[in-house]
């Protein structure tokens, strides 16, 4: 994600308060940087690709003058990295800055629009086209916010921004369409910031923009309002007392546990992937004779439930390959026929960009899903989709995994409605679940994680666990390995549940944990067997199950209740509570997280 942070102040200048803003939220990877100032008369910006300290001086700072003004630092998800695509963005006129953070995902449409009224656009970003909307408000009067809020009530998407205008003299205005802000209360002089860690120091006292809440902020003054309706809000302030290590975990003991919970967060932008994109994919992969995705690691893993998608949706056929094995393994049977769908959220894994050249070579149709927008990947595929998950806060692949399989289930649904294959009731009826995805992933991390922390407690001394599954859920078991190996630090086993009894049964022992993923899907009388078979052996089996399901929770040892969900979007949030498991094991274990 990209970071804001903007200051209102009555008397004093603020580029250098903004800059060292900034600096505080430089924690998360970006690309470029950015700073706007109002001086009652002109806006004046100072931007481009690159780090902070590389951009401005202190002479680039005096020239930055006025006591409002917004910084940002970018992740860029439209647009290259380039100072023309760097923010704050502008209207024709330099009238209206505007910073972002997030998807906007009806942007094309907007600009258009807005091409056609003749309005001159500069960068290739998604922001940009607010900037211009805003131009064609009428002069400062008593409606100007009025009028604000209605251009804003177009976008959609998920998203945060930050508008400073001349029209708005000494305010500024916030908005959140999801993702978060926080406005920190001073002495005469406000915040507004993505992270509290902008502004921890320089006040203590601060609270939290919600979706659809839309700010007006002055120095010493703000109000909140309810853009539906504009309804003002009485929302009290909330008294700090993280230092600014605790900021940055926004109260977490460790980064990593914030990047688990906030998840809800990158379904939202995920969910916004832009549909000619998914479109274009869509087709190309629909015309090939033979399809595959190349991934590795969680990515890799998401591949695997992406075949059984497309399968089920769509009734395609896509192969799931490891990068380091895809050459020996197809690499004589590809050609100009193939399509290859190559994942990396880097963009720049060199096994992964190996076998891109390779497939060049033989003619393949490249494309490609990354987290960055514009890496070596990207730049050597047909075309690509972002998977929006935002800029990593770890070095453990935490979002990658969700975050990919939104993606390829709103591929599955674009190919299934393009072939044919089901009727559109079905499809509205899936696509109402994935609207629902954040609220379900808030609740069930809110309602599994203390009984996991319990879980954790008492399989921490375990030499090894087992992680089944059946059906499009193999692939969540594979997941909750690779998180319980890499994070916890522990010998996890992950099997289909039918292979079980081919060697791994004879493993199993008194109390040894053999965890199952069981939704009600249609492998259900299966796994249940399977559920039998550890239980007769006296494992420990830890079932995640559909609430109420007597049969599963009287077969295991634990059962821990999941809410009734689609069957295509368990496998997102079932290894919600698997990662949570991974973290607490690694803190009983004593081993070192981040």
């Amino acid at each position: 994600m990209s970071r804001i942070f903007a200051i209102v102040s009555k008397n004093n200048e603020v580029s250098n308060k903004i800059f060292e803003g900034l600096k505080k939220l430089d924690f998360y990877p970006y690309d470029s940087v950015g700073i706007a100032t109002f001086n009652g008369n002109s806006i004046h910006i100072k931007k481009n690709k690159g780090k902070i300290e590389e951009i401005f001086s202190e002479e680039d700072l005096k020239n930055l003058s006025g006591k409002i003004g917004v910084g940002h630092l970018r992740w860029a998800t439209h647009g290259a990295p380039a100072e023309f695509n760097s923010h704050p963005l502008t209207d024709c006129y330099n009238n209206i800055a505007v910073v972002q953070n997030g998807v906007i995902g009806n942007f094309l449409q907007l600009k258009d629009e807005l091409i056609q009224s003749n309005h001159k656009f500069v960068s290739k970003t998604d922001t940009e086209v607010i900037a211009h909307h805003l131009e064609k408000i009428s002069g400062y009067n008593i409606n100007y916010f009025n009028q604000i809020t209605e251009v804003l009530k177009k976008l959609e998407g998920c998203f945060s921004l930050v508008i400073i205008s001349k029209n708005l003299k000494n305010y500024l205005i916030a908005f959140s369409k999801g993702l978060p802000l926080y406005i920190g209360l001073g002495k005469e002089e406000n915040y507004v910031s993505s992270e509290p860690a902008g502004f921890i120091k320089q006040t203590y006292k601060f609270l939290k923009l919600e979706e659809d809440e839309i700010a007006l902020v002055g120095g010493d003054s703000y109000k909140i309002f309810s853009i539906n309706g504009l309804l003002e809000l009485n929302k009290e302030a909330v008294e700090s007392t993280w230092n600014e290590d605790e900021a940055k975990k926004l109260g977490y003991e460790h980064m990593v546990l914030r990047e688990i919970m906030e998840q809800p967060y990158t379904f939202k932008t995920a969910m916004h992937a832009q549909k000619p994109y998914l479109e274009l994919i869509s087709e190309y992969i629909d015309k090939a004779n033979r399809n595959f995705i190349v991934a590795s690691y969680s990515s890799y893993n998401a591949a695997i439930a992406a075949s059984y998608l497309f399968s089920k949706l769509a009734n395609i056929t896509v192969y799931p390959s490891h990068a380091s094995e895809f050459i020996e393994q197809f690499g004589s049977s590809i050609d100009i026929s193939t399509t290859i769908l190559f994942s990396s959220p880097s963009g720049r894994d060199k096994e992964i960009l190996s076998v891109v050249e390779f497939a060049r070579m033989r003619a393949c149709t490249i494309l490609a899903m990354s987290n960055e927008a514009y890496c070596p990947l990207t730049g050597m595929s047909r075309t690509y989709i972002v998977q929006n998950a935002g800029a990593p806060l770890t070095k453990y692949s935490i979002k990658d995994f969700t975050s990919q399989l939104i993606i390829y289930l709103n591929l599955a649904l674009t190919l299934a409605k393009k072939r044919g294959k089901i009727s559109q009731d079905e499809i509205d009826v899936i696509y109402d679940e994935i609207k629902e995805l954040p609220s379900l992933a808030s609740v069930v991390l809110k309602n599994t994680f203390n009984k996991i922390r319990e879980i954790a407690k008492i399989i921490a001394n375990k030499n090894f666990i087992f992680v089944l599954s059946r059906g499009i859920n193999y692939a969540t078991a594979l997941e909750g390995k690779t998180k319980l190996n890499e994070i916890a630090k522990i010998n996890a086993i992950a099997y289909p549940a039918g292979e079980s009894k081919h060697g791994p049964i004879s493993l199993i022992e008194k109390d040894v944990p053999v965890i199952f993923i069981a939704p009600p899907d249609e492998t259900r009388k299966l796994i249940l067997g399977n559920v039998q078979e550890m239980a007769a052996r006296d494992a420990l089996v830890i079932s995640f199950g559909v609430e109420g399901d007597r049969e599963l929770s009287s077969m295991s040892k634990i059962f821990i209740e999941m809410p009734r969900m689609h069957n295509f979007i368990t496998p997102i949030i079932y290894t919600l509570p698997l990662q949570l498991l991974s973290y607490f094991l690694a803190k009983e274990k004593n081993i070192n997280v981040y």
